[in-house]
């Protein structure tokens, strides 16, 4: 699942929801992106159908519902943070015939429009945003300077969106002391990148699942 090609991603997205939603059918909802993607053909009417009809608004009431990062449950109540956002954004961009690319601020998530200095904010309206104004937006949210670091604005691979979904997973689970649904995450974590502080993180919670039992 972490080592899919592009074009899996919203696929794979629909396999990290089956941990909230395990009887979840990923077809229902990849034949709504793709219907919508069908009536655009360009960005600014993905946007517009999006955001000026469909109504899609980032959840700033609820942001750590872990529904949140359930690409199923983004199309259905059209809210969500912005990594499952943005990809409701590109996949129904990208069935439209527009490339975007997902980028990776600093306690942000947007997309790069492909040849051109604008960023797509699917958490706020789908606003289009400059390169300065993603500096200060990471500046702003999460206290970072990169206006010096190029390397920030660089395409993420579809391997660490979909960690970054899983992690973002991981910190809710355990807040909420969800272990069986924590160590599920782990468990794919571990599985796409061998760290030793992962491990014992996922050993930990191993014991905490087995204590509970």
């Amino acid at each position: 699942m972490l080592r899919g090609a592009p074009g899996d991603l919203a696929v794979a997205a629909l396999e990290i929801a089956t941990i909230e939603c395990p009887d979840l059918d990923p077809q229902p909802t990849l034949k709504q992106l793709d219907d919508w993607g069908a009536r655009c053909n360009s960005l600014m009417s993905v946007l517009h159908l999006l955001y000026g009809q469909l109504c899609f608004s980032g959840n700033q009431r609820d942001y750590y519902n872990p529904l949140n990062s359930c690409l199923n449950s983004v199309v259905t109540r059209r809210t969500g943070i912005p990594i499952t956002l943005s990809l409701v954004v590109w996949h129904v961009a990208r069935r439209a015939g527009v490339v975007l690319d997902p980028i990776g601020l600093p306690g942000h998530f947007v997309l790069g429009v492909r040849g051109e200095s604008l960023y797509v904010d699917a958490f706020h309206g789908g606003r289009l945003l400059s390169r300065e104004e993603c500096i200060e937006l990471a500046a702003q949210g999460a206290g970072v300077d990169i206006s010096q670091d190029r390397s920030v604005f660089q395409p993420v691979p579809a391997a660490a969106v979909l960690f970054r979904m899983l992690n973002n997973l991981r910190a809710i689970y355990t807040s909420r002391n969800a272990y069986e649904k924590a160590l599920h995450v782990l468990d794919l974590m571990t599985f796409a990148t061998r760290s030793a502080e992962l491990e014992r993180e996922r050993a930990q919670m191993q014991e905490l699942v087995s204590s509970r039992r």
